[in-house]
Order: structure tokens, then sequence, then C-alpha cells
């Protein structure tokens, strides 16, 4: 059986940030662009490796290597430390420092079972409320999942499908149940990363989006909640051939 614990190959991927090997600086950016703040772009970078394995399940985080490679200071390091752990990406401890969080096979069967319990029914609501322009956004953001797919860009793939998660759910008209939809989905994307990364054709996923959203346009309040619980299967499925192992 496979462990999630496993350390898992570099993501190739032109929204990946790669570590650089010790002793080398990281990329500049580029003359006449505007920089963006220091703490946001360390976060954006730091979450990226966490999602593609760069930095490990279980890894310290070596701040003084990580503020070399990533060409930051102590103090956004150490916002963007704050805000990873805030997503349960990071751990931290007095005296101990921090560290990447481990992945487990206990803890992804409590994500499905989240996922279960409020994706359904949010999709529901956004079944009754969608409007027009609310399934054209839902429908531009499936275009962008399946191109970022068709380049091999699976960190970009896998963020539009958050985003098309996170739309839905704010459609759904509930601000707390969104944001719970919110939290679950971005504990749950280090596990993403790894089926879309083993699970070989995606097309039954990014078709299954648009089932969803068929449900939407006929504001089958039933068939969207139905939708949604297949689709949560799906990603079951995709794990239980990746670790051989049932969920």
């Amino acid at each position: 059986m496979a462990s999630l614990g496993d350390p898992k190959p570099a993501l190739q991927s032109t929204t990946a940030y790669q570590l650089p090997r010790r002793g080398r600086r990281g990329s500049q950016n580029g003359a006449g662009r505007q920089k963006p703040r220091k703490a946001d772009e360390a976060y954006r970078m730091m979450k990226n490796l966490i999602l593609t394995s760069e930095l490990a399940p279980g890894e310290m985080l070596d701040e003084r290597y990580l503020m070399e490679v990533l060409e930051i200071g102590r103090t956004p390091l150490r916002e963007a430390i704050q805000r990873l752990a805030h997503e349960g990406l990071v751990a931290i401890a007095p005296r101990k420092g921090s560290w990447v969080t481990d992945l487990s096979i206990s803890d992804l069967q409590d994500l499905i079972a989240a996922r279960e319990l409020v994706e359904p029914a949010v999709a529901a609501s956004a079944a009754v409320r969608a409007t027009q322009d609310d399934i054209a956004h839902l429908e531009e953001l499936i275009g962008a999942t399946t191109s970022a797919y068709k380049t091999g860009d699976l960190l970009a793939s896998i963020q539009s499908d958050r985003r098309f998660h996170r739309t839905m759910a704010q459609i759904g008209g509930n601000n707390y149940l969104a944001r719970v939809v919110d939290d679950i989905n971005t504990a749950t994307l280090r596990y993403w990363h790894i089926s879309f990364k083993h699970a070989g054709d995606l097309t039954q996923t990014y078709d299954h989006h648009l089932r969803i959203v068929d449900e939407l346009k006929r504001q089958d309040a039933e068939g969207a909640r139905q939708a949604l619980l297949d689709h949560i299967d799906i990603f079951r499925v995709r794990m239980q051939q990746v670790l051989g192992s049932g969920l």
C-alpha cells in the first residue's frame, strides 16, 4: 500500500516554484513589473512547494534556507508560515520550529466525510439560486481547468478546480457554508495533487463538472446534490486506486 507520507517527486509545472540547489539564488522579478508584497509572494511560493511535495510532508522548515532561496526576510517568511499554519499545511510548536503537516489515510477519510456532509447541500442551494452569469462563470472555470490539464500544468488545473467548487459554494448564498467548503477543499489540495498526478486520464472528472453545471441550469436541487455526491465518490475511487486501500 502506498504511504501518503512518502515524499513525492516535484511537479514540472509552469505555475510551481521549485527549490534551487543550495548555494543558488532564486530568480529575479522581471524589469518593469510591480513587485508583489513579500509576505504574499512567500506564501504563494511556499504553498506551491507544499502542494507539489517539494516541501515534503513532515519536513522541517529551514528558515535560513528559505529566506535565501525565496529572497525574503524573516518577517515576511514567518507571516507566510502563519498563514499556511492557519490552512493546516504547516504546524508550529514553541522551541521546536515549524514543519509541513503529515498526510494520512485517516485524515483523508475525515476530509471526504466532511465534503459529503457539506458540499452536496451547498450544490442543491446553488441550483435554485444560480443566474445565467453564474453559470457562465462556472463554465469558464471548467474551461480553465481543462486547458491547464491538457498543457500538463497540474497545479494550475487543481487551483482552477478549487475555484470552481468555491464559486459554486458562494452561489449557494450561505457565506458560512461557503467558507467551510473552501476550508475543506484547501485541506484536501495535497490529496488532489496526488490523485491527479497518479490517476492518468482525468477526463471523467472534468466531464463531471459539466454534469454539475447542467443540474444547476435545470435548477434541479436534488440532481445537483446527487451530482456532487457522485463527484466526491469519483475522487474516493481514484484515491483508492492510488493507495491500493479502501476509503
